[in-house]
């Protein structure tokens, strides 16, 4: 402490709590961010959620982020910060990473744990999401806008190109954890995270083909002012084969599906090639069930007119005694 100033020569920095005629001065109150294990290229995000304002939104150029701020400056302690990490290259990619932190009162070096692990739809799709040009994004409506030169694309390149544009300044942005690609023919948009719809910019209507895409909240994925877009919906079902999304208990029945599937076709192709010439025709069947009937009508007017029972008196020789034979007369009726 002293009543005149204080200076440093060859470059000397003060550190801690100074006072001289310019008052008391105290180092300012920092808060150190550090992710580890970052793979190069990746776009990270921080975002300080109180104050609702980014902090930063940069590529990882050293395989790790290691950022400061100032309280004061940057935050209020107890405020709450975010960070998020996408990566996208060529052919791979990583899935998404996001998780929170409080900003402290005092200076701090907080260390978190992070690990990037594979985008297994979009490797497997192994589509350059960046090459992907029928779509783009549509701030002001928060919308995807598709045009498409041919009026055909797929779900699986709508997920390529969203696994991309996250990875973008703005993506990261606006856009992050609206689409997640749940397997390679499925994709389900969260709309309490962003409440994005599908617009068909071209008056042709568009066919959006390979699998299902959906809203969480039951409601259309399409725009109100879009253009036609038909959803060709062809879902694609895997037995448990190990680790899989299926219980034991859904690939066994998935399993009698397939069989009695094949059943069917089989039955379909015996009867298809079966030889049915000597099988009467309905037409047959019915002038045969006429003629009955007639025959039958024919039979009941001469029984109406017999006696039912008839006698006869004979005598055989020796015999001094006239026998009377009764001969009871008892038709067949045809048809019945």
């Amino acid at each position: 402490m002293t009543n005149g100033l204080i200076t440093l020569g060859s470059g000397g920095i003060f550190n801690g709590t100074r006072t001289d005629a310019n008052g008391t001065i105290s180092p300012p109150v920092t808060y150190n961010l550090q992710l580890a294990n970052i793979v190069v290229g990746s776009r990270y995000q921080i975002y300080n959620v109180t104050a609702s304002s980014e902090l930063t939104n940069a590529l990882s150029v050293s395989g790790g982020i290691d950022v400061t701020y100032t309280k004061g400056t940057d935050y209020t302690a107890g405020d709450v910060g975010r960070y998020r990490i996408t990566y996208q290259s060529g052919v791979n990619a990583k899935e998404t990473l996001e998780g929170a932190f409080t900003f402290p009162t005092d200076s701090a070096i907080n260390s978190l744990p992070t690990s990037q692990l594979p985008n297994g739809s979009y490797e497997t799709f192994a589509i350059d999401g960046a090459g992907i040009s029928e779509f783009s994004w549509d701030s002001g409506n928060v919308e995807v806008d598709i045009n498409d030169s041919d009026n055909n694309t797929s779900i699986q390149r709508f997920g390529a190109w969203y696994t991309y544009f996250i990875t973008t300044a703005v993506g990261i942005d606006e856009a992050f954890g609206a689409v997640e690609w749940e397997t390679l023919n499925s994709i389900q948009i969260y709309s309490a995270i962003v409440d994005v719809k599908l617009d068909n910019t071209k008056a042709s209507p568009l066919v959006l083909t390979g699998g299902r895409i959906y809203r969480n909240d039951g409601l259309t994925v399409i725009a109100a002012a879009s253009n036609s877009i038909q959803i060709d919906y062809n879902p694609v079902y895997t037995v448990e084969t190990g680790v899989s999304g299926l219980t034991p208990a859904e690939s066994t029945k998935l399993t009698d599906i397939a069989s009695d599937t094949d059943e069917l076709q089989s039955n379909q192709a015996n009867f298809a090639t079966a030889d049915i010439s000597g099988l009467e025709t309905k037409a047959e069947a019915d002038a045969s069930e006429f003629a009955l009937v007639a025959q039958h009508a024919v039979t009941q007017a001469e029984i109406a007119d017999l006696s039912n029972v008839s006698t006869v008196t004979t005598l055989t020789p020796g015999q001094t005694t006239a026998q009377t034979i009764v001969i009871t007369v008892t038709p067949t009726i045809i048809g019945e």
